[in-house]
């Protein structure tokens, strides 16, 4: 079992390693327009929701971003005045999120073993990226991070539903069928979630307070492959009754992204 979760860890690794280039120009693009195509509009879906996260948060609070990529979220943040921190384990997307923000306390490491005291952060934020972790690192990781929260902190978790109506689930089940015939080259891990089962696996990390929440009507992921301008002129006129639709009982469960907030308990 310790070598299936550690080379699953690595493939995560070594995939934004080597994508590291595609996710600056994909952000580039988020920042100019957010209905650009799927992944910018899915970007800015749970950047909304960060976003009402963070405003309760008290100035100057203390940021952990768990996989921080080329640092985007880092950057945002600093700007708004908080005091962060990341960890990253891709070298070139560490390497850009350093020249980004050359005087941030940024390191290398692994959600699963977090570089950090205890009690250091009023924030942990891990966005598209348990999602790539066998469950027994992602469980580690939900410890890791009520270790390093204050009393008081929270946890914003992104993960993959399970019955997402954009089919994922499976499209990933066929490549990897694919590839165990060898007829493609094995496609990183995805661990898929319920909102039921997000909730549990927090509680038994010790968590408090635990909600759901659905983005991204998955059907709009069609909409944007028919053409990105279809999607563009579609996501513009449903973007606030959407998010209204995908939060919702049971629905949320059939959204494209799966988004978990966590509290731990005061002391």
């Amino acid at each position: 079992m310790q070598n299936t979760v550690d080379q699953v860890r690595q493939k995560a690794i070594d995939v934004h390693n080597d994508t590291a280039d595609e996710f600056k120009l994909r952000y580039e693009r988020l920042r100019s327009n957010p209905f650009a195509d799927a992944f910018t509009y899915g970007r800015a879906k749970l950047d909304q929701l960060l976003d009402d996260v963070i405003k309760e948060l008290p100035p100057g609070a203390r940021i952990l971003d768990i996989g921080c990529g080329t640092g985007e979220h880092l950057v945002h943040l600093k700007r708004l005045g908080f005091r962060i921190a990341g960890i990253e384990p891709a070298p070139f997307m560490l390497a850009e999120a350093r020249r980004l923000l050359p005087d941030a306390d940024l390191r290398s490491g692994v959600a699963t073993e977090l570089p950090f005291e205890d009690e250091s952060f009023d924030l942990c934020l891990s966005v598209e990226v348990l999602r790539y972790l066998h469950r027994e690192d992602i469980e580690q990781s939900l410890r890791e991070m009520r270790r390093v929260l204050a009393p008081g902190g929270k946890a914003f978790v992104t993960l993959v539903n399970a019955y997402a109506l954009d089919g994922y689930r499976v499209f990933h089940r066929f490549k990897e069928a694919r590839a165990k015939l060898g007829l493609a080259a094995h496609p990183p891990h995805c661990e898929f979630y319920t909102p039921r089962r997000v909730e549990r696996d927090f509680v038994q990390a010790g968590f408090d307070k635990v909600t759901s929440h659905g983005r991204l009507w998955a059907p709009m992921r069609f909409v944007y492959k028919v053409h990105n301008r279809l999607g563009e002129a579609v996501a513009r006129r449903t973007n606030v009754i959407e998010d209204m639709f995908t939060n919702t009982e049971p629905l949320k469960r059939f959204a494209g992204h799966l988004v978990a907030v966590a509290e731990k308990s005061p002391k």
